[in-house]
């Protein structure tokens, strides 16, 4: 098939964005699209908090750094 991408992509489980500060993007994220946290926990593994706002069938996850020098 001419154009056929071997890839197909069925379902995308969650986006990760980074942010400064998780109180400040949780904030707008209310103010702007009415979406609240489900989990909200942080990955001492990893020095990040871990934040999931689900939208649908997805979930956005708002990443910050705690911890790090």
């Amino acid at each position: 098939m001419a154009g056929a991408h071997p890839l197909r992509i069925k379902k995308i489980d969650h986006v990760a964005i980074c942010v400064a500060d998780t109180d400040q993007a949780l904030n707008k994220y209310k103010e702007v699209l009415g979406l609240e946290p489900d989990v909200r926990e942080v990955v001492a593994s990893q020095k990040t908090e871990a934040t999931l706002l689900p939208i649908g069938e997805t979930s956005l996850e708002l990443i910050s750094p705690k911890g790090n020098d």
